[in-house]
């Protein structure tokens, strides 16, 4: 009966319930290239969060040590963040999914997920494509 006793007390206790959650899938892709600089980040997770856990403090975005300011929206599974204004074009971002996020049922991702990518030119460094007009030009 001591043994069991000992045996017992000494397992350690799982202070998260359930499955892990963790991110499926981003847009951009981690490591992408030529991202809009206008465009929001998004992640979709494996289950379905707790929205009170996804917010700015555990979703955010840095460029190099500077976190840009934004907005954080959760719906059905995905996450997503907006920046407040365009990113530096030809910049290399890290969006950080912080492990402090938790799942309906409580439980939170084993680590942070980090996605790093580069932007792309900003849009007015872009040759704007010809474009039709109506009525064309010269018409009468």
């Amino acid at each position: 009966m001591m043994l069991m006793i000992v045996l017992v007390s000494a397992c350690k206790q799982d202070d998260e319930p359930g499955v892990r959650p963790m991110v499926s899938s981003s847009d951009p892709l981690n490591n992408a290239t030529n991202v809009p600089v206008n465009g929001a980040i998004s992640v979709t997770f494996s289950m379905a969060m707790d929205p009170a856990t996804v917010t700015n403090s555990k979703f955010t975005l840095q460029n190099g040590i500077t976190n840009v300011t934004g907005t954080t929206a959760y719906s059905g599974t995905t996450a997503t963040f907006t920046p407040a204004q365009d990113l530096e074009p030809n910049t290399i971002y890290a969006a950080t999914i912080h492990s402090g996020v938790k799942s309906k049922g409580g439980a939170g991702m084993a680590a942070n997920f980090v996605l790093n990518f580069t932007t792309g030119a900003a849009p007015d460094e872009i040759s704007p494509a010809s474009s039709l007009t109506n009525p064309t030009n010269g018409a009468m």
